[in-house]
């Protein structure tokens, strides 16, 4: 995969520092892509569709990724990397990606 590693991603890093691979590379494949549905994250992961899930779970609760619906089916959701501090958990931190 080429594009963002983690060193060109030091809040985001810093933000799921000891969360399992699985995680992380959830959300590092959510920075290079900008947003993703759950199926394409499976798709480009390779992992289960639940290890994709529950990842998308534990970063939503630490306030790393946040949630649209996807206006062309509604059913699903699109995920990305979180790019404002507007919410209360991340009014502490930095931008995770750069805008």
């Amino acid at each position: 995969m080429a594009g963002l590693t983690f060193t060109d991603l030091p809040a985001l890093s810093e933000a799921i520092e000891g969360y399992p691979p699985s995680v992380k590379l959830v959300a590092l494949v959510l920075a290079n892509q900008g947003e993703a549905t759950q199926r394409q994250l499976v798709d480009e992961t390779l992992l289960p569709a639940r290890t994709v899930r529950d990842a998308l779970a534990e970063l939503q609760d630490a306030g790393v990724v946040e949630t649209r619906p996807l206006i062309m089916d509604a059913r699903q959701t699109l995920y990305s990397v979180t790019t404002d501090n507007s919410d209360d958990r991340s009014r502490r931190r930095r931008p995770l990606v750069a805008e």
